[in-house]
């Protein structure tokens, strides 16, 4: 579905806490669009970001996933029952679970939690429990395969009256690229409202030092979002944001447009082949954090390139494949060797239009 999916289980990085576990595991989502998985990763995302989001899935979700009832997860949401936080964070697990497919259209599932969220969004509650529980019912309305759920999350995503609701709008936007991705296309009213609430995300505004990474972030998921859709304004947008300073905008508006065959990604995929991007060299990341978001990026990249390769894309390719085969003898990492390994025999399998040997 998108340029990290399909990673077999014995090929996913090592997280941070030195499991061999890929934490955006996407294993059953095909790459090239189609079936859907029960994970829609973002190609990148702020480290610490992730690191937040699946501490809260670890600590959480193994309290009884398999026991619990989705009626009364959302009953007791109903209540506002203090362990809200805790009941939507389970509803997410129940969603992405192989099993969790009846509920993933489940209709009346779908319109109450729709309705909690825009309950949440009139509240307008600020405090942190209110804000995490609208970030989660994002994510869980994401999961499902019913119509009835965009135009809530659209509204959290256009939502901000404070700027600890930009952390419920990146959840949006998540929860749209992955409501979007592999679907049938959506009427032309709400695919219009859809569209320019992307491309509006995806702009630059006003933020002082302290907000300004999180706007990144909500620009890079922008992006990621934008590269779902299969739209001439979303790939111009996306164009524009190859020059973005910031890495993550760049990274997932590569990925983005790689996934439509459009030959401009390449020098952005050249440069995430090199695999010295700022955030590497962020100073408060451990060496093992530091490794970890090397995997993903360059894992985002080579796929990236099999995609570029497999639409037949007229460029030069002498320079992607000169990374490529570098990275074939990477000689720190040996899940970016292998998987280097398996793009250039992809690259070996068939000459696209423009690449003269």
């Amino acid at each position: 579905m998108l340029s990290i999916m399909n990673q077999r289980s014995s090929d996913k990085p090592e997280r941070p806490d030195g499991n061999a576990e890929d934490v955006l595991d996407s294993s059953s989502a095909d790459a090239t669009g189609g079936e859907r998985g029960p994970w829609v990763p973002l190609v990148l995302m702020p480290l610490l970001m992730v690191m937040a989001f699946v501490l809260v899935i670890v600590l959480f979700g193994w309290l009884g996933v398999a026991g619990d009832d989705p009626g009364e997860l959302v009953a007791r949401l109903q209540r506002a029952d203090r362990t809200g936080f805790r009941d939507a964070v389970t509803l997410v697990q129940m969603l992405r679970e192989p099993a969790g497919e009846h509920l993933r259209r489940d209709e009346r599932l779908a319109r109450e939690l729709a309705r909690l969220l825009q309950d949440e969004l009139a509240a307008g509650r600020m405090d942190d429990d209110r804000i995490q529980l609208r970030s989660f019912l994002c994510r869980a309305l994401g999961e499902f395969e019913r119509d009835e759920v965009l135009s809530p999350l659209l509204a959290a995503a256009e939502t901000e009256r404070d700027v600890r609701e930009i952390d419920v709008r990146r959840s949006a936007l998540e929860a749209i690229a992955q409501f979007v991705a592999g679907r049938p296309p959506v009427s032309a009213t709400v695919d219009d409202r859809l569209r320019q609430s992307l491309l509006a995300a995806s702009h630059r505004s006003a933020s002082d030092e302290a907000t300004e990474a999180a706007r990144d972030a909500l620009r890079a998921t922008a992006a990621f979002a934008l590269g779902v859709l299969d739209h001439p304004e979303a790939h111009d947008r996306l164009v524009v944001l190859l020059d973005d300073l910031s890495v993550d905008v760049r990274y997932n508006a590569a990925a983005g447009l790689a996934r439509w065959g459009r030959a401009e990604a390449a020098p952005v995929l050249l440069e995430m082949l090199d695999g010295q991007d700022a955030s590497r060299r962020d100073v408060r990341a451990t060496a093992r954090q530091r490794q970890w978001r090397r995997q993903i990026v360059t894992r985002s990249a080579l796929r990236s390139v099999e995609l570029l390769w497999a639409a037949e894309a007229s460029l030069d390719w002498d320079p992607l494949r000169a990374a490529v085969e570098r990275l074939t003898r990477d000689p720190d990492d040996l899940n970016i060797r292998h998987q280097a390994r398996r793009t250039m025999q992809a690259l070996e399998a068939a000459v696209p239009a423009g690449y003269d040997d």
